[in-house]
């Protein structure tokens, strides 16, 4: 504020009961003919729902992320195209790519040749709804070539930020 330039300002405060909660406070100068600051005026806005709002997302990010991480099974997100988007280290060791690999490709790239129709027409229900799940068993083939015989269960996973399938 004593630069005079207008200010903002987040924190925790004591409220006039003595609660503290986060506040953002903005402050805007006014200025004389001379263009000296005359007065300030500000607003508080309290932020203290906000904040418990992001830090509930948070823990419930870290939960998921624990999970993803330290799963015992093989968990993969994809685009509704099949383009993975994120693999744990199970996945990966299943399949024999690292996750930067996998993201140059398609599950079906990775999905045996007999099994790829019947594995398109199941996630064909699934994005148009007619489905909520499927389980699915079928070969992948590695990386090293070797086939891999896995059971997937596979689900949409629909959000206004994030529209894609977990295999």
């Amino acid at each position: 504020m004593n630069s005079g330039e207008p200010c903002e300002v987040e924190g925790r405060f004591r409220r006039f009961d003595g609660e503290f909660r986060w506040f953002l406070f903005r402050g805007s100068p006014l200025r004389d003919q001379s263009g000296k600051v005359a007065k300030w005026y500000g607003t508080n806005t309290d932020l203290e729902e906000r904040k418990r709002a992001e830090d509930a997302l948070r823990k419930s990010e870290e939960r998921w992320r624990s999970v993803f991480v330290n799963s015992a099974i093989g968990v993969a997100l994809t685009d509704l195209d099949g383009r993975f988007i994120a693999t744990n280290h199970v996945y990966q060791t299943i399949v024999g790519y690292t996750e930067e690999e996998l993201r140059g490709v398609n599950f079906l790239d990775l999905t045996h040749e007999d099994y790829r129709e019947a594995n398109w027409a199941l996630i064909t229900e699934l994005v148009n709804g007619r489905r909520r799940q499927f389980q699915i068993e079928k070969k992948y083939r590695r990386k090293d070539g070797s086939l891999i015989l896995v059971r997937n269960n596979v689900s949409r996973q629909s959000r206004t930020h994030c529209d894609g399938l977990v295999l």
